[in-house]
């Protein structure tokens, strides 16, 4: 829901959902400008990601789905 008030200047966008289901209906709202790389990825486990290549993470209705919220990592 947050794609269409993203600035056309990113270089990436990283949607990050352990759904398949949620991922596939987040494609279909993709804007053609905006780069994005989905990752099946669950917020309870370190981020597949290289340190530092992360500037701003943007949490949107995630809490009610992670199982033990005490091992959510948003950061550093």
């Amino acid at each position: 829901m947050n794609l269409p008030f993203y600035s056309s200047e990113l270089e990436r966008v990283c949607g990050v959902d352990p759904s398949v289901e949620l991922q596939q209906i987040a494609r279909k709202k993709v804007l053609p400008m905006l780069p994005v790389e989905f990752l099946r990825h669950s917020a309870e486990e370190p981020f597949p990601l290289p340190d530092g290549s992360i500037d701003t993470i943007v949490v949107t209705w995630i809490i009610c789905s992670i199982l033990d919220p005490s091992k959510a990592r948003f950061g550093r």
